[in-house]
């Protein structure tokens, strides 16, 4: 499924301040509101659970994957794809903004409402990849420079449940506000269990 197919089927978790949508070249460009993240508790008790995320629910196995390009202004704005439960169980990984550094390139995987953080630094460039794959209870994250070759960042378990997972594009401003995003190249592909290859 390609954008124009993918949008009438997905709903906003926390709808951003503005949001285009250019059907024409499918593509979806969102401003975020002023502080958002998600993140649950570390040993410092921090917990934000009101980031926006666009999605649709997720299939047993399937790809999602999309193409990020950003206008950061504040430490730690971001985008990219999430995987979620509900608050306290879900997926992200995304480009986050250092100001001072090279950019943050990670994920982070939330289970019973703690939340961990795999990252390395990565130089700025114009746009972003990213993709996930879940198979079964196997979900792998990978990340692009071109949107052909395929780098797989994390890989991790989530346990089944009754209820449906959702899939979907997420952006937030921890420190901030008024971040652009401009997501394009969505792609949704339900039943990827028999493409071993594009996911070793």
């Amino acid at each position: 499924m390609t954008f124009n197919d993918l949008y009438p089927t997905m709903s906003w978790y926390n709808a951003p301040a503005e949001m285009q949508v250019d059907t024409e070249k499918e593509l979806l460009i969102v401003t975020t509101k002023k502080d958002t993240d998600f993140w649950q508790q570390t040993h410092y008790g921090f917990k934000r659970d009101d980031g926006h995320f666009l999605s649709t629910e997720a299939v047993d196995n399937f790809l999602f994957s999309v193409k990020i390009k950003m206008l950061p202004q504040q430490r730690y704005d971001q985008a990219g794809l999430m995987l979620r439960l509900d608050e306290g169980n879900w997926a992200k990984t995304s480009v986050e903004y250092i100001p001072e550094a090279d950019n943050k390139l990670g994920s982070v995987v939330t289970k019973d409402g703690f939340s961990d953080w795999a990252t390395m630094a990565v130089p700025d460039r114009d746009s972003y990849y990213f993709r996930i794959i879940k198979i079964r209870e196997t979900v792998y994250v990978a990340t692009s420079i071109e949107g052909e070759k395929w780098e797989t960042i994390r890989l991790f378990h989530m346990e089944p449940t009754a209820e449906p997972l959702q899939i979907g594009v997420y952006a937030c401003s921890p420190q901030g506000d008024k971040l652009e995003v401009e997501m394009s190249e969505l792609h949704y592909e339900k039943g990827f269990a028999d493409k071993e290859e594009a996911y070793t």
